[in-house]
């Protein structure tokens, strides 16, 4: 992405789509370690303006791009938390619940591990129930 030039979303979907995950995905080279990690950053950056750009007038969308952060890296609780923000804010709760618990289970299955304090405050808040 050009610094300073303000992007189409159009042309940041294009861009999205042209990214096809690590360079050598598995093949563990060293040397290629350094430029799958800023091209991961610079998709996980190019995701989020995506999402950014929809938020105004297409939530739906918005969720969607955000979800397929979480899904490139589970980590990344910023938008987890985003994702919680706009179903509470379309009233959608079941959606939000369900949410939850797939992130939950994702976590646990492919991580073993557990959503973080914040997060399960964030969506016990928007839900009103225990996590």
């Amino acid at each position: 992405l050009e610094k300073g030039y303000e992007h189409t979303l159009e042309e940041l979907e294009r861009i999205a789509a042209m990214y096809g995950g690590d360079l050598f995905a598995g093949g563990g080279y060293l040397w290629a370690m350094e430029a799958e990690e800023n091209l991961r950053n610079q998709y996980l950056e190019l995701l989020y303006k995506i999402a950014e750009k929809y938020r105004g007038n297409q939530v739906k969308k918005a969720i969607d791009t955000y979800k397929k952060i979480v899904s490139a890296f589970p980590y990344e609780e910023k938008a987890v938390l985003q994702i919680a923000a706009l179903y509470h804010q379309l009233g959608q709760h079941e959606a939000l619940h369900t949410y939850y618990c797939r992130y939950r289970e994702m976590l646990k299955a492919e991580l073993d591990d557990v959503p973080s304090r914040k997060v399960r405050q964030t969506f016990q808040k928007y839900t009103g129930e225990q996590y």
